[in-house]
């Protein structure tokens, strides 16, 4: 019998984020098409469409679309730098408590890696699984595991 060559799988590069002035360029059509055909959006919703559409973080969004000449209101930039200095605090502590192997008293389930406090209604807020990068993910999962 013959032998067979074995098909080489075609491998993808990763899809790489455009630079800034090259995003902007191309965001200026995207904006033109995505308020006219979403005109009843707000700042949140075209906030995250543009990091969805071009992988960027919601303060480069933010920094981008003002320069476009959208106009984010006040109160959703407070929100959003208010929001990632928590993340980064948490973050911080995260790396403190793994440096000082204190990480008996954290919280987690399986939505949370780090819950910080619950809310008037019960819920929990805090660090996501999704939102750890893959050292951190592992600090939590032997954490879980335990």
């Amino acid at each position: 019998m013959g032998t067979m060559k074995k098909k080489k799988k075609k491998v993808r590069a990763a899809k790489k984020t455009l630079k800034r002035p090259q995003r902007l360029l191309r965001a200026k059509v995207w904006l033109a098409a995505y308020a006219e055909a979403n005109p009843q959006y707000g700042d949140k919703q075209i906030v995250h469409a543009y990091t969805k559409k071009y992988k960027t973080g919601l303060a480069g969004a933010i920094v981008e679309l003002k320069l476009l000449g959208i106009i984010i209101s006040d109160t959703y930039k407070q929100a959003v730098t208010k929001t990632l200095a928590e993340q980064a605090e948490q973050r911080r502590l995260l790396k403190e408590a793994k440096l000082n192997g204190h990480l008996e008293g954290i919280d987690q389930d399986e939505n949370f890696a780090y819950i910080v406090g619950y809310t008037s209604g019960g819920a929990p807020y805090g660090l996501t699984w999704d939102e750890l990068d893959d050292e951190e993910r592992e600090l939590y999962s032997y954490k879980r595991l335990s």
